[in-house]
């Protein structure tokens, strides 16, 4: 949403903003903003008088402070894409990871490590495969990781162990990974997600709103909230393959789907519900995170209880 159309609301409301309020506002604060402003038992509604073009009426209506609001965040598209835009897309999506492995462990960047005869725990991209193990590179440098494991090139991932002769001993592969201390949020009330012409509708008792994917749909009823993220990737995504995409923390789509300045791949902070456009049915849940697939049809979810109704 424009700036000019958020203001447009105020004004609608009645509502005069102080400087301050303008310079700040944006499409994910205005409603706290427009809560300031006007009474929780009363919402002002301005509009013209077709018959009488000059009086305005202004007409009052009741909220329940128990209603719910939908609040979407989308993510624009380029227009064009140059090679550059392919670079700074990778080290956004790397630097993201990365702050999400930081959060579970102290790590050391690969030219420091290669000087620590100790255990430490080093981040980075797997760039090849290697004779006994992979090569992993962050942005200092590279080191061999001898290791039995096969990580897939691309994966950005932790590796606890020590340097030894220019090598790197693995004793431990850590994922970003959806954290155990997850809180699983719910609210009372249901959304209906459905595709109509291209677009995504998110509809609930009390509002319809539309947009498009991937976006990211924050769900409010009092101080409650559910984070729900939408995705229609070009090649579906299967049931067996999704958990490993949660682990990794990354939706990974196809390179013809890198569109956009930020990353809205990255499944940051961690969603209560994921739900993926086309492909086969099917509903799993990971470490409390719910993935529904809707195949063809409309998804009717349970906020509170996360069940899942596929809709004719």
């Amino acid at each position: 949403m424009e700036k000019k159309d958020i203001i447009k609301i105020f004004m609608e409301k009645g509502v005069l903003l102080s400087p301050q309020e303008l310079k700040e506002i944006d499409e994910y604060n205005y409603e706290e903003i427009l809560s300031k402003h006007i009474k929780p038992e009363e919402d002002k509604t301005i509009k013209y008088n077709k018959e009488e073009e000059n009086k305005l009426e202004i007409t009052t209506k009741p909220i329940t402070k128990e209603q719910i609001e939908i609040i979407i965040k989308s993510f624009k598209k380029k227009k064009q894409v140059i090679p550059k835009d392919f670079i700074d897309y990778y080290n956004k999506k790397y630097e993201g990871i990365r702050n999400i492995l930081t959060k579970k462990l102290n790590a050391t960047s690969i030219n420091k490590a290669m000087d620590i005869s100790s255990t430490s725990n080093i981040i980075g991209v797997v760039k090849q495969r290697a004779q006994n193990g992979f090569v992993l590179e962050d942005q200092t440098g590279s080191i061999e990781i001898i290791s039995k494991d096969d990580p897939p090139i691309g994966d950005i991932l932790s590796v606890t162990g020590s340097s030894r002769e220019g090598k790197f001993f693995e004793k431990e592969i850590v994922y970003p990974d959806i954290p155990l201390t997850h809180r699983i949020n719910s609210l009372e009330g249901e959304i209906t997600l459905e595709k109509q012409d291209g677009k995504i509708k998110v509809i609930s008792s009390a509002v319809t709103k539309e947009t498009t994917t991937p976006s990211h749909i924050r769900i409010k009823k009092g101080d409650r909230e559910v984070l729900v993220f939408i995705y229609e990737p070009i090649e579906p995504i299967r049931q067996d393959h999704v958990v490993e995409l949660l682990k990794k923390r990354h939706l990974s789509p196809k390179i013809s789907e890198i569109l956009y300045d930020d990353d809205p791949f990255i499944i940051e902070p961690v969603p209560d519900v994921v739900v993926l456009f086309g492909g086969e049915e099917y509903v799993k849940n990971y470490k409390g995170v719910t993935v529904v697939s809707t195949g063809s049809r409309a998804t009717k979810i349970d906020l509170e209880t996360k069940k899942v109704e596929f809709v004719d």
